[in-house]
């Protein structure tokens, strides 16, 4: 779940800098569809926000960024929705390439 929030991200990313978008201060997968979702950028269209950071949003609930001193124990299932969201993202996010 991880390695793919951080396949999404990286595309973003990577969607940024083919278009010659200055990357935002931030590097959460929100800012960077943020700013590829802007007015003034339209990459991505707004509305496919929840496509998008899916993957991200559910590896940073289910502790991405430390767990802490419980272990997190992801259902299978719940693994399987992030990488399949994360492909969906990935091939729209590919689609935008110059």
């Amino acid at each position: 779940m991880h390695e793919a929030a951080n396949a999404v991200e990286s595309a973003l990313k990577s969607l940024l800098a083919a278009h010659k978008v200055a990357a935002p201060r931030q590097s959460s997968a929100a800012a960077l569809f943020n700013t590829l979702a802007t007015r003034d950028v339209q990459i991505l269209p707004g509305y496919v926000q929840n496509l998008i950071l899916a993957a991200p949003e559910m590896r940073n609930h289910l502790g991405g960024h430390g767990q802490g001193p419980a272990v997190v124990v992801v259902d299978p299932n719940l693994a399987d929705a992030a990488l399949t969201a994360a492909a969906a993202a990935i091939t729209l996010i590919a689609r935008g390439l110059p």
